[in-house]
């Protein structure tokens, strides 16, 4: 009989060997039914996948003994390969990794699966496995690459207790001999940065007069600082601290300082950062961008300001109307709601037509620009907000006059 222990080190401050959920190594111990003494490392951390180890040690040692009795109900490739996929999303991956899951094991596996007539997932046996890999038409990178994502999602399978043993793993490892980049020498370098400069007489594209000193500094900065081309690009200006640039590990995240050659700081510091490449790229469509705000701005005052003359108009041909209110008992304040009403009733008008324009003219420019939707509730609202405050102050004085107007006076009024 075989059972699992656990050897605590620091630090653990865990005392019993049968303590299960530290993340201390897990070891097996005990006799086998050939009666061979067994004390050695089940190469994990986990009791419960040390005890299926123990398990299935015990099995093999004695042929007799049978297995536990299998469920009644056995699980698809297709709900495993779904199950794995779900769990991946959850784990929040990057979308890469799961995107290669898929086309490996939705579109090639399942794919394969289907031709042979396989349905099960315990019927993917280790010599299937090596048909469905030898189908396979990569190379040998990217077939090692394959072969551990295909250990991972049987793992996973023996985790949820839909098999007990991983066919895979009984593959031979696939081989890949890779020479390593080797460093360029100095004059290659030379060169290297030599060819940087014919960047400078192409005249093509935007900003390029710009272009060839941003790729001697990208070539430069990679050299002295070891970063990559990705990590390079998207440096931030303020790491670079005079002569030093600020980078930190990627495990810890302790800062460490690389210092620069005076050369390579004075070039990285001519170099224009992002935002200031697409200030200078866009100046044109900034100007008519502040035109168009202008012309709106003037618009809103012209409306205001025509609203305001019918108002005034309005209200002086209803003199006489104004006149019998307030003989009737009507009091400053109802003039006043009778005057705004009628001027808002215009902005409603307005409102009615142009907002259907607006939303029209939208669609129209997100169809030429770039991320433009076709309507934003926010900026229909701020307009709608402006456009009511506008008509209010344009409003209020006549509305003044008008409740300040003598009754006498306004029924002697043609």
């Amino acid at each position: 009989m075989l059972s699992v222990y656990t050897r605590h080190y620091p630090p653990c401050r865990q005392t019993d060997s049968n303590y299960r959920r530290c993340r201390c190594p897990k070891w097996i111990n005990g006799t086998l039914a050939t009666g061979k003494f067994i004390r050695e490392s089940a190469q994990t951390r986990s009791w419960e996948t040390a005890e299926r180890k123990a398990r299935l040690m015990e099995i093999d040692a004695d042929p007799l003994k049978k297995a536990a009795p299998e469920p009644n109900w056995r699980i698809t490739i297709e709900q495993a390969v779904g199950d794995f996929l779900r769990d991946e999303e959850a784990r929040k991956l990057q979308k890469t990794s799961t995107c290669q899951s898929k086309t490996l094991l939705e579109k090639q596996l399942l794919g394969w699966a289907r031709e042979q007539s396989l349905t099960f997932l315990d019927e993917l046996t280790t010599a299937k496995l090596r048909e469905f890999r030898a189908s396979w038409n990569n190379g040998a990178l990217t077939t090692q690459r394959k072969h551990h994502r295909i250990n991972g999602f049987f793992d996973f399978c023996i985790e949820n207790d839909w098999l007990l043993r991983n066919p895979a793993k009984k593959m031979k490892p696939v081989q890949v001999s890779q020479e390593p980049t080797d460093y360029f020498t100095p004059a290659e370098f030379a060169k290297i940065v030599d060819a940087t400069y014919a960047y400078g007489e192409w005249k093509g594209g935007r900003d390029f007069e710009h272009r060839s000193l941003r790729l001697r500094a990208l070539i430069l900065l990679m050299r002295w600082s070891g970063l990559s081309i990705l990590d390079a690009v998207t440096l931030e200006r303020r790491r670079l601290d005079g002569d030093r640039l600020l980078l930190y590990r990627h495990k810890t995240k302790v800062p460490v300082y690389v210092p620069l050659p005076p050369v390579v700081t004075a070039l990285l510091e001519t170099v224009q950062s992002m935002n200031e490449q697409v200030a200078s790229n866009f100046d044109q469509q900034r100007m008519v961008a502040q035109l168009a705000g202008i012309f709106g701005l003037i618009a809103m005052l012209l409306a205001a300001i025509g609203l305001y003359g019918l108002t005034t108009y309005t209200v002086a041909c209803r003199t006489s109307e104004i006149g019998v209110r307030m003989a009737l008992g009507a009091d400053r304040l109802n003039i006043v709601r009778f005057v705004l009403r009628g001027a808002f009733l215009l902005v409603a008008i307005g409102l009615f037509i142009g907002i259907p324009l607006a939303i029209g003219a939208g669609r129209l420019m997100a169809a030429q620009l770039f991320e433009i939707r076709s309507w934003d509730p926010h900026v229909f609202g701020f307009s709608i907000l402006a456009l009511g405050a506008c008509a209010a102050v344009a409003s209020i004085l006549p509305a003044h006059r008008a409740a300040s107007t003598n009754p006498m006076k306004a029924l002697r009024t043609d």
